[in-house]
């Protein structure tokens, strides 16, 4: 999925993951961002995932079970 990610996501990524992030899906009309990953840049992230949502006017980050859920309903 290739798309321009919007400013916001961009300034949350940076804080929350020390780099970019990618789309990786959609979720009840938002879209859900994750850590954008070089394959040989570091080791693989343990522990649950955390996701950015964008719903076109505000971000929200989703982490711990919530993530879980969330990657069980990516479309």
């Amino acid at each position: 999925m290739s798309k321009t990610i919007p400013n916001e996501v961009t300034a949350i990524a940076g804080k929350l993951f020390c780099g970019e992030a990618e789309l990786v899906g959609v979720v009840d009309g938002s879209e859900v961002y994750a850590e954008h990953r070089e394959e040989s840049e570091k080791p693989d992230p343990t522990g649950l995932p955390t996701y950015i949502l964008w719903n076109g006017h505000k971000t929200k980050v989703v982490s711990g079970l919530d993530s879980l859920d969330l990657l069980s309903r990516l479309q």
